[in-house]
């Protein structure tokens, strides 16, 4: 037996269920869809760099967003700044990660994690930070494969020795 009102497909009419108010109030609503009131920033216009920072996905980690920030690693509007120094709509931050230097201007506000889906509509990437990133790969592809930080292991110097033996004809195996 489905709903008796056309205009309340999922049965919550007042008729069905007296003390449910219909449409529910947005409190009601927070609570049904699971959604945290601290995400929906409706009294603030500003929030804490190392929480944008890891709302928007450039760092895994709050700590490791503030670490960046005390390194000197982030500016805000061409300045250095502090983990709890509030960004705002419009704000152009600079960022070094590893060695790739990146420009964004910040679009939306969040101080919650989301998919990189969500967290890509907080910024936009300038032209010319696009362009240098582009460059830098070019460059690094040009210099070819890099030599390992580490030593080989005993298994990769068994690989190396089969490699170097099939590669060598006149090499005579022990």
């Amino acid at each position: 037996v489905g709903p008796e009102n056309n205009n309340d497909p999922q049965g919550l009419s007042a008729s069905r269920n007296p003390t449910l108010i219909y449409p529910p109030e947005p409190s009601m609503a927070l609570r049904r869809f699971n959604f945290s009131t601290r995400s929906l920033r409706l009294d603030s216009v500003s929030t804490r760099i190392d929480k944008w920072l890891w709302a928007a996905r450039f760092y895994k980690t709050r700590a490791q967003a503030k670490t960046a920030i005390d390194g000197g690693k982030v500016k805000v509007n061409g300045q250095r700044t502090k983990p709890a120094k509030e960004v705002a709509v419009g704000d152009q931050i600079e960022l070094r990660i590893g060695f790739i230097d990146r420009c964004v201007i910040v679009l939306a506000l969040s101080d919650v994690r989301r998919g990189a889906v969500d967290a890509a509509r907080l910024f936009e990437e300038t032209r010319e930070s696009i362009a240098n990133r582009e460059t830098l790969r070019l460059q690094r592809l040009a210099l070819g494969p890099t030599r390992p930080t580490a030593r080989p292991t005993k298994r990769d110097r068994r690989q190396i020795h089969r490699l170097v033996s099939k590669s060598d004809p006149f090499q005579s195996d022990p």
